[in-house]
Formats: C-alpha cells, structure tokens, sequence
C-alpha cells in the first residue's frame, strides 16, 4: 500500500504545493508595524527590472532592459557624487591624456635626448672649438719653437765662410728655413728671413747687373748660390740664433 492508495500526496507533492509552517500575512490584506527587512529589492516588470542585492556583504546594482542585464554596479562602501558618464575621465583616458605627476620643464625649453645629441659631443677632452689645419699642413708647438726665432736674437751663428758657395751647395747642421740671416756677397751683406720651404730664390747684391741668389735645400739643411748676373759671389752666411 502506498500514498496513492490512501489518497495521500507524495513529500515532494507537498513540498511544491505548500509552505513551511509559520505565521504568514494573508494574500488578501494586512496591516504591518515595526521594520519590514529584504535580502533584496526588484522594482519593475517583465523584462524591464531594478535590482539590488547584497553579494559577499556588499551592495550591488543592475538593472535588466528589454530582457538584456546591463551590468553590475558596487556600492564602493563611502559616501559620494557620482560623476555621470562623459563628465569625467576614464583610468585608461587619463593614462593616455596625461603624463605622470613631476618636475618638469615646457616645450621648447629643453632640448629633447636626439636633439642634444645631434647638437653636442659626448662629454670629455676636446680642444677648443675653431678652424683647425689638417695635421701634417701645420707645425707643432715644438717644431715651431726649432724652427723660428723668439721675441728677440739672441746672437748668431756663422753657417759658411769660404771662397765662393757654389751652386753644388754646402751641407749644413740645422734646418735654416723661415730664418733671418745675413749673407756677404762680394762686399755687401744682405739681411732677410728665409721662406718656410725649400728652392725660394732670394736676391743678393747691389746693382742690377751684379747679384746672385742664395736658396736651400734639403729641408733647409742645404744651402746654395742659385743663379746670379756678374760676378757676385757669396763668402760668408750667418743665422741668427
């Protein structure tokens, strides 16, 4: 014999047709005091609903339209305004509309990192700007100070005394040229610095048909009676010292 046979309901039968036992209002009217407490609230209709509802002990609010749930909103736990939509900016557009809090200079008052560094060498020891000759087109410090005269002479030194330096030439101790000397054709001396480079004629004597020229070679470690007109000839050189 079972329930069916008795007219009896089976348990989940009547766990679908009736409610636990208590003391509930009735359907058709009731009156209330005191607080009246919900887990939730839904406000609306059909596919067109508010809700609000408590999820791990924080607020939450969505609504549902046409049938569609649009999201949820949590209640941030603090007191506030809500900014409305377009008011204010996103994290992501303030991310990409501003640079990070700090210390920093305008536009155009700085030089940006490719600019400085088409515009300037790196940091170390550089001579001074300016033109500079190539090297090798220009002489040293040291090799300006053997080769040219100081402020003043400070004496002389004689290079050749003889008969007649011949155009064969003499060989010498020391480069001579951009030099000052003296040279003794016939009877008259003639005074001049010397040019910087070999083979530069330059003229000895006293009248225009009586001369000769005295030049160097040899890196100015020669020195020689180029040509000349009569019979000028050269005996003694000096090189101030």
């Amino acid at each position: 014999m079972n329930a069916t046979d008795v007219g009896a309901y089976k348990k989940d039968e009547s766990d679908r047709k009736y409610q636990p036992l208590g003391n509930y209002a009735s359907s058709t009217s009731e009156t209330f005091t005191g607080t009246v407490r919900a887990p939730s609230i839904i406000t609306g209709t059909g596919n067109n609903l508010s809700y609000f509802f408590q999820r791990d002990g924080v607020w939450v609010w969505t609504v549902q339209q046409n049938g569609i749930w649009k999201g949820e909103i949590k209640h941030p736990s603090r007191g506030g305004v809500f900014a409305l939509q377009g008011d204010s900016y996103t994290k992501g557009e303030s991310d990409n509309k501003y640079q990070l809090k700090g210390n920093y200079v305008n536009r155009g008052e700085s030089y940006t990192k490719s600019e400085s560094d088409s515009r300037y060498q790196p940091r170390g020891n550089y001579q001074p700007a300016g033109n500079y000759a190539v090297r090798g087109e220009c002489y040293t410090k040291e090799e300006s100070d053997s080769r040219y005269l100081r402020t003043k002479v400070i004496g002389w030194k004689l290079l050749y005394n003889g008969g007649g330096l011949s155009s064969d030439g003499v060989n010498i101790n020391e480069d001579i040229r951009g030099k000052i000397v003296w040279v003794l054709a016939n009877d008259d001396w003639n005074s001049f610095c010397l040019p910087p480079v070999d083979n530069i004629p330059m003229w000895c004597g006293n009248t225009d048909n009586n001369w000769c020229t005295f030049k160097t070679t040899n890196g100015g470690r020669k020195i020689h009676r180029a040509y000349g007109k009569g019979n000028t000839s050269i005996r003694k050189v000096y090189v101030a010292s």
